[in-house]
């Protein structure tokens, strides 16, 4: 093995442990998406090119609408709890 794939490897290894110890669901997508990035550069290593680049497009993308939803829902919220609290202040 070369030393790029060990190092990519260990941070594979490294976010997977992330993730299972993380609580806030921003932060679980992010390290997802560095976990599906390392994944794709592994397998841009072992020559699978296509399934790499496909793997990439496919997981992230979906990862990050996920990101977007749930940005829309934490700020709609937040809009709902400032108007609960200033009718009733």
């Amino acid at each position: 093995m070369k030393l790029t794939e060990i190092f990519l490897l260990f941070f594979f290894v490294f976010f997977i442990n992330k993730v299972l110890s993380v609580e806030k669901t921003a932060y679980l997508l992010v390290l997802s998406i560095f976990i599906f990035l390392i994944a794709g550069a592994l397998l841009f290593f072992l020559e699978l090119e296509f399934l790499a680049v496909s793997f990439v497009m496919v997981y992230v993308g979906g990862i990050a609408i996920i990101f977007i939803f749930l940005i829309i829902v934490l700020e709609a919220k937040l809009e709902n709890t400032v108007s609960f609290l200033t009718r009733y202040s």
